[in-house]
């Protein structure tokens, strides 16, 4: 087994790959290096601690003229290098003098430690007929190459190719599978990069994902800017390369985490990496060209970087779609992306954990914040385990501010003025079920279970009006209530009309009570009705 699962959040996860050259962990970036590399670059890889980079081997075997070198040796680095076939200079020039035989032996010589089979990439075609040759040229290379994966310490990835027709994107993968790789890789996702077209990245990610499943390492060609690297990892991609810290150099664009910026634009550096603390922006504008582009690679490298530690640190938390959130107001390209996700919660629902040994609350900042991963595997786990007794009385309260809701003070006052008074038997068959945005239905014996007081937000609203209304209708069609009282406020009050609307459907028995001032004050002066319609 060379791939290791740590951790997991949504589809995303922390791993580890081992290869030939030791381990690293994931998500992992792997910055793009050319045969013509500045040893400059490489030597600020190394101190920034980056344990992985690619290159060309098309390009190496033909700059040396076939000749054979350790490429670790070549390229004064000790850690793991993974070397693409050539692919994207067959989608640039339709053909190149190199076989895919030769390809795939010339990676075994150099001593690569993650090589990748000369495919026959889709990129943006909108020719079915060509998409279909690109899959059908690059799985027939995929059968030819599988002969190794035995034999090789090279880990081999399989390309899948298909671009952004999906059925054969499916198809490539399952073929792959079906031949035993162990490592994948998607191509053709550059041109969408370029276009900001961010969504259609993530349908070819997910498409993949259905069929591949999430044991395998998935490797992402182009991933271009890092302010898309957290949503490629939340669908779980494991590694990615970009030359992007490279080409915005070249073009005097200077990175951050959530956007570019033209250095002509900038009138400090609002950064604090080695680069950016030692000069400032003037200093910077007028360099001589080429040292003021490696310091910009540099820059752009600790960016890129930084950014992948935060995803590994949000999927440590479990607060991965949180970041999400955030990260898809920083462009418009990026919310679409977003909402696309949310389109899809379902799928992403069954890969997030359901809880982790050391969670961190999540947070809900308006009420499209509300469809969440956890709020939607809460209601699935209440509509398929939920059970209470037939014929028993729901007491429906509004959400509190205290935090287990069950060790409230309200909830003190409600056990010694209403609960004492009654019988054991009358006792056993209530249920208290808490009611409030965005969780809709907490049960006062699981209002301490994760999430259920593990998170912050004041949520006024559930916008997704057909999914409450259908939670509500078949949670209310489960429990087979015998009596209900509702305690409603102004607040939740369209919700416990709702509730409300599904009980009289039910012909169940109905107290109602509307909150005036406050709770507690509303529970004491209206104790001895409750207490009566539980005792009749």
């Amino acid at each position: 087994m060379f791939f290791e699962i740590i951790d997991k959040s949504l589809l995303g996860r922390i791993g580890r790959i081992y290869t030939k050259s030791g381990y690293f962990e994931t998500p992992a970036l792997f910055p793009v290096i050319k045969v013509d590399f500045n040893q400059d670059i490489i030597s600020h890889i190394k101190k920034l601690n980056y344990r992985t980079i690619i290159t060309n081997a098309y390009l190496l075997w033909k700059k040396l003229n076939k000749e054979v070198v350790d490429i670790h040796q070549y390229f004064n680095f000790s850690n793991v290098i993974m070397t693409d076939s050539g692919g994207y200079q067959v989608l640039k020039y339709k053909d190149i003098e190199i076989t895919p035989k030769e390809s795939l032996i010339y990676q075994f010589k150099i001593k690569s430690d993650i090589g990748v089979i000369l495919d026959y990439p889709t990129g943006l075609s909108q020719d079915i007929n060509f998409a279909k040759k690109s899959v059908i040229l690059t799985l027939r290379r995929a059968n030819y190459a599988k002969r190794f994966l035995k034999e090789s310490d090279m880990i081999i990835v399989a390309p899948i190719q298909g671009g952004i027709f999906y059925s054969l994107l499916s198809k490539c993968a399952l073929k792959m599978k079906e031949m035993g790789y162990e490592m994948f890789a998607i191509g053709s996702p550059t041109g969408l990069m370029e276009r900001y077209r961010y969504k259609e990245v993530l349908q070819m990610i997910l498409t993949v994902k259905k069929v591949l499943g999430n044991s395998k390492p998935i490797h992402l060609f182009g991933a271009g800017h890092p302010m898309f690297f957290p949503f490629i990892a939340a669908l779980g991609i494991d590694t990615f390369d970009s030359a992007a810290y490279s080409l915005y150099a070249r073009d005097n664009r200077y990175m951050t985490r959530t956007r570019t910026y033209k250095l002509d634009e900038l009138s400090h550096l609002p950064c604090n990496c080695e680069i950016c603390r030692r000069i400032d922006v003037e200093t910077l504008k007028n360099m001589e060209t080429n040292i003021r582009i490696t310091l910009l690679e540099k820059h752009n490298l600790y960016v890129s970087l930084e950014e992948v530690k935060h995803i590994r640190l949000h999927i440590k938390e479990g607060t991965l779609w949180n970041y999400l959130e955030e990260k898809a107001r920083v462009h418009p390209s990026l919310y679409e992306a977003f909402v696309f996700l949310k389109r899809n919660i379902d799928i992403i629902e069954e890969y997030d954990p359901i809880t982790k040994v050391n969670v961190s609350g999540i947070f809900f900042f308006d009420p499209y914040s509300s469809l969440h991963p956890s709020v939607i595997g809460y209601h699935k786990r209440m509509l398929h385990n939920y059970v209470i007794g037939k014929g028993d009385i729901a007491i429906f309260l509004p959400f509190l501010k205290e935090k287990p809701f069950s060790r409230s003070s309200l909830m003190k006052i409600f056990k010694n003025k209403i609960i004492k008074s009654l019988n054991q038997e009358l006792i056993n068959k209530i249920r208290v079920i808490f009611v409030g945005y965005p969780f809709i239905l907490i049960p006062y014996e699981l209002s301490e279970v994760y999430p259920n007081s593990q998170w912050e937000g004041e949520i006024d609203s559930f916008p997704y009006r057909r999914y409450l209304h259908s939670f509500i209708k078949n949670i209310i069609s489960k429990l087979e209530l015998g009596k209900a009282i509702l305690i409603v406020n102004k607040k939740y009050q369209r919700l416990f009309s709702t509730i409300e609307n599904n009980l009289k459907n039910y012909k169940i028995e109905i107290l109602k009570i509307f909150v005036e001032k406050n709770l507690s004050e509303t529970i004491e002066k209206n104790r001895f009705f409750i207490e009566d319609f539980l005792k009749k």
